[in-house]
């Protein structure tokens, strides 16, 4: 199936990150756990993105962060 950009921007974020000029941001315990279960399973999600339902929940998350970094809200 086609892939979400977003996700495949999320996941491109999480598995590299933006390099050094991104703000550390400490994330919570809920943005660790999604960073982790996407790093994990990350092969998977590239494949099929919308058949994990835990890792679109953790997709979602992370995205939500990104959000609110570009916002500057932390």
């Amino acid at each position: 199936g086609a892939v979400p950009v977003a996700a495949v921007a999320i996941l491109a974020v999480v598995l590299f990150g933006r390099g050094p000029a991104s703000p550390v941001v400490s994330l919570t315990p809920g943005e660790m756990h999604a960073q982790t279960y996407v790093q994990q399973h990350a092969l998977a999600i590239a494949a099929d993105p919308l058949a994990d339902a835990t890792a679109l929940h953790a997709i979602g998350t992370l995205s939500l962060r990104a959000d609110r970094e570009a916002h500057g809200v932390h």
